[in-house]
């Protein structure tokens, strides 16, 4: 199993969430790909935890980079740049 962390940062307040992939399942695939494969572990349907599903806002650490869940797909994060809602994932929410 590989592991990763995810920044909880959509629902659980910045916690740490670790995230066991398969290796079978990384092997030769490309960021994009591995980011997908993590967000589906990251499910408390497949991988439970005490934590929340990862979920779009949140941000997986890989390869020395961060990559927040938006939409469809990842974003790649610039230093600084923090996760959440409202973080600008894909639609905006009105008050």
């Amino acid at each position: 199993m590989a592991k990763f962390e995810v920044e909880m940062s959509a629902f659980a307040e910045g916690a740490i969430r670790e995230v066991d992939v398969p290796e079978r399942e990384i092997k030769g695939k490309s960021d994009e790909e591995i980011l997908e494969r993590i967000f589906h572990w990251g499910q408390n349907d497949f991988q439970p935890r005490m934590l929340p599903s990862v979920s779009v806002g949140d941000v997986v650490r890989l390869k020395g980079k961060r990559f927040m869940a938006v939409i469809v797909g990842f974003k790649e994060l610039k230093e600084g740049e923090t996760g959440g809602l409202g973080a600008g994932y894909g639609f905006n929410i009105e008050v």
